[in-house]
């Protein structure tokens, strides 16, 4: 569990990779910024958000079966099927774009897709199959793997597009290209490593009667978890998609980067915890330690993350400003009010996972349907009746908290975890994150400090509120030296 060293450990390894890959795309991010405009980054987004969505549900979530599946002859047949649905959902989605173009439905959305076919599918493609190795990484524990991996892709996807926008054109090109040759480097660097572990002779337990077994063992997953997790996509993919129906490209673009460094820390540690957190509630489920494991977890994300998420709602324009130049100062205004919304998707993000352990995976789905419905439907109002992006936004983040912290409330009643616990961890925390606060708010309202001031101010608040946490969670300190100590 979390308060465990070989869980920490197997956390770090996997938040190591994705730290440097994302400490890569922060330090080229101000210079990509600058090569791209934010109307390609708002084109970028559409396929962004389409990729994300389709690749998400390709492998019919057969994928997640793969790690809570217990012989490993099963989990080799369940790799089988889950490309193969990879495969036929890249083709099924081709033949959808013929049909749009043949339609020739015109809308913004309809001209980005009929435009740029080819890089869409090989987009779904490659991260689709990606979804699929990491599922059988996480299940062999191979964790470091994985680490390397979320390295790797950002790594070469941020050189490429700046090598395009620099030497070649800074066209949408660039961004599409960059992102395809970033997944298939990962795609290469995972397939090689299971290849090379297993040998000539991983494929020859895979059947067709064995696959065709597992299809209707395991149906519940396409069945409901399917749509859960497009539902769930639909959620974080379909806003950029509506900002650029209802107002412009260029607003889609800041949207798009607000929305990007927000998932920064999910990318980098709330991923990595998730995969973690998956394998061990498995576990922990049969020896009845779950609900412990649940409100260790959650305890320790609140933790992390609010302090930082405070910094961010109070100089998110500053450090936009500061960072990706003048042009891009509007997307941290974004960035300020969707910081509660990201809060809430910090701390529930891991903890969803329970949905496949506890193969609720119907009642998962409903949750979500709602969740949608009320953010979505929000969002188009909103967008609509006042046709001012950020009064829709500031609603829009409003309502995916309180839709975020309904459903987490929910999974902690699904896991029997102290509810109680939870909300005096939540107090403690947000008081010392506002202790900490007061230095930074008072200069802004008295004293109209600088932006440079301000990020030297929160950056040295942030290393003295873990310091502080440090010194008074005596568990966590034995805890880090002894997860050092596994690491080595």
């Amino acid at each position: 569990m979390i308060n465990s060293a070989s869980f920490v450990a197997n956390v770090i390894r996997i938040a190591s990779g994705s730290f440097f890959g994302q400490l890569i795309f922060i330090a080229s991010s101000p210079l990509i910024t600058r090569i791209y405009n934010p109307e390609v980054f708002g084109i970028f987004a559409i396929y962004n958000a389409i990729v994300r969505l389709i690749s998400s549900v390709s492998p019919l979530r057969y994928e997640m079966a793969i790690i809570i599946t217990k012989k490993k002859i099963d989990a080799k047949n369940l790799l089988f099927i889950s490309i193969s649905f990879v495969f036929i959902s890249v083709l099924v989605f081709f033949q959808v774009i013929n049909l749009i173009s043949y339609l020739t439905i015109p809308s913004n959305l309809t001209n980005i897709i009929t435009k740029y076919p080819a890089f869409i599918c090989m987009g779904i493609l490659f991260s689709g199959l990606l979804i699929v190795l990491v599922s059988w990484e996480t299940r062999s524990s191979h964790f470091t793997n994985i680490g390397i991996f979320r390295a790797l892709r950002p790594f070469f996807t941020s050189i490429t597009q700046i090598a395009y926008g620099l030497f070649v054109k800074a066209s949408i090109y660039g961004l599409f290209i960059g992102d395809i040759l970033g997944s298939f480097f990962g795609f290469i660097f995972l397939s090689s490593a299971i290849l090379k572990r297993a040998g000539s002779n991983f494929f020859q337990d895979i059947s067709k009667s064995k696959s065709l077994e597992l299809l209707g063992r395991y149906k519940n997953f396409p069945i409901y978890s399917t749509w859960s997790v497009f539902v769930n996509s639909l959620l974080i993919q379909l806003p950029v998609i509506i900002l650029i129906h209802y107002f412009s490209a260029s607003i889609a673009g800041y949207y798009a980067l607000a929305n990007r460094l927000l998932q920064t820390p999910m990318i980098v540690f709330n991923y990595s915890v998730g995969q973690v957190f998956l394998k061990d509630s498995t576990d922990t489920r049969v020896s009845g330690d779950i609900h412990l494991l649940v409100t260790k977890t959650l305890s320790r994300l609140i933790m992390i993350a609010i302090f930082p998420i405070i910094i961010l709602a109070l100089i998110g324009q500053d450090i936009f400003q500061l960072l990706f130049g003048s042009e891009w100062r509007e997307a941290g205004l974004y960035v300020q009010v969707l910081s509660l919304w990201c809060f809430s998707a910090f701390i529930l993000s891991p903890l969803s996972h329970l949905i496949n352990v506890y193969e609720k995976q119907n009642t998962g789905l409903l949750i979500n349907i709602i969740r949608l419905v009320v953010r979505i439907g929000i969002l188009i109002i909103t967008a609509h009746l006042t046709n001012n992006p950020l009064i829709t936004l500031i609603l829009f983040s409003v309502s995916g908290f309180v839709t975020n912290m309904a459903f987490l409330l929910w999974l902690l009643k699904l896991s029997r975890a102290s509810i109680l616990k939870c909300l005096i961890s939540f107090t403690k925390y947000g008081a010392i994150a506002a202790a900490f606060s007061v230095p930074l708010i008072l200069p802004i309202w008295f004293f109209n400090i600088s932006s440079h001031l301000k990020i030297i101010i929160s950056v040295t608040l942030i290393i003295g509120y873990y310091l502080y946490i440090l010194s008074i969670d005596s568990g966590l300190r034995v805890l880090l030296k002894k997860t050092l100590t596994t690491s080595n």
